[in-house]
């Protein structure tokens, strides 16, 4: 399952506290982490309730539903990005299917040279 990295904007009148995220997180974090919700961590923002969220889902928007979930009275401004799942893969590398190695094509070269003899 794909992992997706949130920044969260809490808004509201009044605006929610990071001890409400928190408070409204705990009798559900049983049923949050079985829809994927892996931590938050709250950011020092003067004035706001921003935080950063760890998921995994099978998309951005099963990520926006567990967060309209967690505080439904407060307004969330949610963006988010998924992080690349194959280590083997560096994030700005594409998951395009690669060529076929050179030594791949040598062999198929090679083939052809001994079914034409």
């Amino acid at each position: 399952m794909p992992t997706y990295i949130s920044m969260i904007n809490w808004t509201g009148d009044p605006p929610p506290q990071p001890g409400d995220i928190r408070d409204a997180i705990e009798p559900q974090s049983c049923d949050l982490r079985a829809r994927g919700m892996h931590s938050i961590v709250f950011l020092p923002d003067r004035g706001a309730c921003a935080a950063v969220m760890i998921f995994s889902c099978r998309s951005d928007d099963d990520v926006a539903a567990i967060i309209d979930t967690i505080l439904p009275e407060a307004n969330a401004r949610v963006d988010t990005m998924r992080f690349d799942d194959d280590p083997a893969l560096p994030a700005w590398i594409s998951r395009a299917v690669a060529p076929p190695s050179p030594a791949a094509e040598l062999d198929a070269v090679y083939a052809a040279v001994l079914t034409m003899t």
